[in-house]
């Protein structure tokens, strides 16, 4: 941790954040965007006999432990939440989940943005339609009626490959080191840093909000408003 969590294991500073808008603005065309959330089941074929009923799900025939990240396009995971129990859904997981917590105490830094001539004072997430309406997560359109939110459905559910592309590295353990490449192209074979680590950034210290204090409450309100998620969703839309 001392070794290679400042490096690794850190959070977005502000920087990031402005780096991550400037590329998923480029590469998906969706500003305002810091990455994709989503849970993945890890099987725990050493689990005690004694759990086995709580962390087996009715589609899983094994015990798994649920691993929910938060990840953007060049594949870094600065969210990690490791340990629920596999019998849990993504909403019970988000309940327990510290994503929020520097947000609502003021610690995060600043990541708003602004989105045909509305500001929001926090960035999104794309998530799928089991989450909640929350002013900070995107979900794709079931049922788009015009070709605007046909493209918009279709940039989110592609966007939305960066976490499924993190979870398959996740899953094949960086085979590459292991075997020969079995790509052509050299030009291919390596992955571009969006945010690199600076260890000359100066980060500001930020005095936590007192828990549970009104203003505490009031950024918890922003972050579960489904009024801001359906205007924020709408204009997307018209982005395209």
């Amino acid at each position: 941790m001392s070794l290679y969590g400042p490096r690794y294991l850190r959070r977005p500073t502000a920087s990031d954040i402005q780096k991550l808008y400037v590329h998923h603005g480029n590469v998906h065309g969706l500003p305002g965007m810091l990455g994709s959330l989503d849970c993945m089941h890890w099987n725990w074929s050493m689990c005690p006999n004694a759990y086995h009923g709580q962390y087996t799900k009715g589609n899983y025939h094994y015990p798994t432990v649920i691993l929910e990240v938060v990840a953007s396009e060049d594949l870094w995971i600065w969210h990690a939440f490791f340990g629920s129990a596999g019998s849990l859904n993504d909403i019970n997981i988000l309940n327990n989940s510290p994503i929020f917590n520097k947000v609502y105490d003021g610690t995060a830094p600043d990541s708003s943005f602004v989105l045909r001539g509305t500001e929001y004072k926090f960035g999104y997430y794309l998530v799928e339609e089991i989450y909640p309406e929350l002013s900070v997560f995107v979900k794709s359109l079931s049922c788009p009626d015009d070709p605007q939110r046909s493209e918009f459905k279709r940039v989110q559910e592609k966007a939305r490959k960066d976490i499924k592309r993190a979870f398959g590295a996740l899953k094949k353990h960086w085979q590459i080191v292991a075997k020969a490449s079995m790509f052509h192209d050299t030009s291919i074979m390596t992955e571009e840093t969006r945010c690199v680590y600076d260890e000359n950034e100066v980060i500001p210290e930020a005095q936590p909000l007192e828990y549970g204090g009104q203003e505490w409450i009031q950024r918890m309100r922003i972050i579960h408003s489904a009024v801001i998620d359906t205007d924020l969703r709408r204009h997307l839309t018209d982005h395209f």
